[in-house]
């Protein structure tokens, strides 16, 4: 008997301190990090002077346009910003899908911004996507995807290899998102090593 109430008392005095502690937690509020990325002008401050609306780790996030999936994104952090509609993540990884619900590529980013409203998603540093219809590879800095149009579009250098080997290097790209059908702008050169293209 003695046993017990000394066992209840110890519980209720856990209880109280858990308590007093997640008050604390909740009275301190959110902590905001503090991130630079690399920009193409040196260091950039990527959280707009820190006034992000939400912080989140480890999310999938599933982008629909009219009841069909576009594109499907993880992310290891990402901060959303409810007056610009912009979601900045990083360590992304991205699957897009065309209009019929096939998988066309997919990709991984250090850096991406979803902007839903605009339907546009910029992905920045170590951009590759591979795609899974021709098996292509592409490769570059910078790469914006327009889920209207379900293109690719950057002003960045690109390098495109394909299954069999053959590369592809220029500045400037314009290409569906199952990269079977590529332009690229400026200075254009090849390596052909499977005898045709």
């Amino acid at each position: 008997m003695k046993i017990d109430c000394i066992n209840k008392v110890r519980f209720l005095e856990i209880s109280f301190f858990l308590i007093i502690l997640a008050v604390m937690f909740a009275i301190s509020g959110c902590t905001i990090y503090e991130k630079k990325i690399k920009g193409s002008d040196g260091l950039v401050d990527s959280h707009e002077n820190g006034k992000s609306d939400y912080v989140l780790e480890g999310v999938t996030h599933y982008h629909y346009e009219n009841g069909v999936l576009k594109i499907l994104i993880e992310f290891d952090e990402g901060y959303y910003y409810k007056n610009d509609d912009k979601l900045e993540m990083f360590n992304c990884r991205f699957e897009y899908y065309e209009e019929d619900g096939d998988l066309a590529s997919r990709g991984e980013a250090r850096t991406a911004f979803l902007y839903s409203l605009e339907s546009k998603l910029i992905a920045i540093g170590n951009v590759v996507v591979v795609s899974e219809k021709n098996g292509a590879t592409l490769k570059t800095d910078e790469l914006q995807w327009d889920g209207d149009s379900e293109k690719f579009n950057t002003d960045s250098y690109v390098e495109i290899t394909s299954r069999k080997g053959d590369v592809i290097t220029g500045r400037g790209m314009i290409a569906d998102i199952a990269l079977r059908f590529v332009r690229i702008k400026h200075n254009v050169k090849g390596k052909i090593v499977s005898g045709k293209l």
